[in-house]
């Protein structure tokens, strides 16, 4: 919106002219009105180069003399320079308001100037190029499903929330304390589809008003969330840091056509909001230019005595839970057999449909984690049959403090083993015992699982 500077008589005017540009000796009783300047004359005289390496935004005018420019920048920033400059940390479009004044006023119009910043500034990995035909979101539109605001788990009034040119801005009032305590739907507006067997590269940057230890991501299918999950992961952010969520080379496993994304903000701060913004999908094989991050590696050795794991192995020093809940109805637990030598097998004789409808879960004794730790997890899954299946690490009492990257799904293919790994994530907090919570919900009947070859160490570049 455009500010307009009105004045009630030519003294007043020329107070503010005065205030904006510092003269004082000068006389400007003889102001005239009719000679105060058209700002179109100038319009050409106004100029904005982005340095797109540094974000740095450069406003100049140059070639008239007879006038002085005033820049408004966001509305609410001005500047009379014929030369300055703005930082910008976040990708986007920008516009600036243009006017031009002389010793008569200043002008009634303005002019508005656009610009493009291509890049959020980052200190780690920015994501895949968001502008390019290959991005399978670009130009999107995004409308709100639904949100689920229950702080204490009591449903209060839904957050407030934004949805801008490929960005969403959600603001919560009221803190809550748990995963899933404030939910956020949004559909995306015709969506090209993801296609199964088909596999993907993404990313998507959050920026917290505070520290949220437990943002949820997942991409599904609006009409079947729960059982058609393209992607999920769990987000650490601190205040204002920007954070790059990416995956590449992500197999979908089925076909996808009604697009959502849900945030869960569950554990947020008071009178806090997240910004989410380039959004990316696309074909792993279209190369869009984009450099990868290095990825932490990790040397996994099973009977190496760095392996925390080992001695719960050896001393089966942990006790076993289950949730077998097909449709959610809880029948008989199956039951995990030990070879005695880290090898395990379950039977899962009737088939779930959901996730978290097969759980198995070891709950250690005495095995104890820190905060501020680097950890690499490695597990080994084989199936007698295709599966969705989940190796959460996570505090035994609680579900939110978790190793980072091990709440998502991988796909395990028949009679294949798949090895699932983690490396160099941290809890959130100290832990005086963790558990390691398997599932395996959406298995058909009979379903043969057989888990081997579990590493949990401190993480040694």
């Amino acid at each position: 919106m455009n500010k307009i500077f009105h004045y009630i008589s030519s003294s007043l005017m020329v107070l503010g002219v005065l205030a904006l540009t510092a003269c004082s000796p000068e006389d400007y009783s003889n102001a005239d009105a009719n000679r105060i300047p058209n700002v179109t004359d100038y319009a050409d005289n106004f100029t904005i180069t982005v340095d797109q390496t540094t974000n740095v935004a450069t406003f100049a005018f140059k070639g008239a003399q007879s006038v002085q420019p005033i820049w408004i920048i966001n509305g609410d920033t001005y500047s009379t320079e014929f030369s300055t400059t703005k930082y910008y940390r976040k990708a986007g479009n920008y516009n600036v308001e243009c006017k031009v004044m002389n010793a008569n006023g200043i002008s009634d119009g303005s002019i508005t100037k656009t610009f493009t910043v291509d890049h959020t500034i980052m200190n780690g990995f920015a994501g895949f190029k968001t502008d390019t035909d290959y991005n399978l979101l670009r130009n999107v539109e995004f409308v709100l499903n639904r949100f689920w605001y229950a702080p204490g788990w009591n449903q209060i009034a839904d957050p407030g929330y934004s949805i801008g040119s490929g960005e969403i801005t959600i603001n919560t009032p009221v803190a809550t304390t748990d995963q899933w305590q404030a939910q956020c739907f949004f559909n995306v507006v015709s969506p090209k589809p993801i296609k199964a067997g088909t596999s993907y590269d993404g990313s998507v940057i959050f920026t917290s008003t505070a520290n949220h230890p437990h943002v949820t991501l997942k991409i599904c299918s609006a009409a079947d969330e729960n059982n058609t999950l393209f992607y999920k992961d769990g987000i650490a952010l601190q205040a204002d840091e920007p954070l790059c969520v990416w995956f590449s080379d992500q197999v979908a496993g089925q076909d996808i056509n009604d697009l959502m994304f849900i945030f869960d903000l569950g554990g947020n701060a008071d009178n806090s909001s997240i910004v989410i913004e380039s959004f990316v999908i696309k074909n792993h094989a279209d190369d869009d230019g984009t450099v990868l991050p290095e990825v932490p590696k990790a040397k996994y050795e099973y009977d190496n005595p760095a392996n925390l794991w080992l001695p719960v192995d050896n001393n089966q020093s942990y006790t076993m839970s289950y949730y077998y809940a097909p449709g959610w109805a809880q029948i008989d637990n199956p039951e995990l057999i030990n070879d005695g030598n880290g090898n395990y097998s379950v039977t899962l004789p009737s088939a779930t449909w959901e996730r978290w409808q097969a759980q198995v879960t070891m709950v250690t004794n005495d095995l104890s984690v820190k905060a501020g730790v680097d950890y690499d997890f490695s597990v080994t899954i084989e199936s007698s049959a295709p599966v969705t299946a989940t190796a959460k690490f996570t505090q035994a009492d609680d579900d939110n403090n978790f190793l980072p990257g091990t709440d998502g799904t991988f796909a395990v293919e028949a009679d294949a083993p798949t090895t699932f790994q983690v490396a160099k994530a941290q809890f959130s907090a100290d832990a005086t015992n963790v558990k390691l919570v398997f599932d395996f919900g959406g298995n058909p009947d009979n379903t043969k699982i057989k888990i081997s070859q579990i590493i949990f160490q401190q993480h040694r570049d």
